[in-house]
């Protein structure tokens, strides 16, 4: 199970489902995970007040 990045009209509710091919052949180009919704300041970005 996928979940896409263009919102929730896209498959089912935002979600979809690719053969596990894609994975084990490389056939998908780029793959996030995200492991914990954490801010990291680099001191790249920044908010302007």
């Amino acid at each position: 199970m996928i979940r896409n990045s263009w919102g929730k009209d896209w498959g089912n509710k935002g979600y979809g489902w690719l053969p596990y091919d894609y994975v084990l052949k490389g056939l998908a180009e780029d793959w996030w995970t995200l492991l914990k919704n954490e801010w990291i300041d680099t001191g790249e970005f920044r908010l302007e007040k």
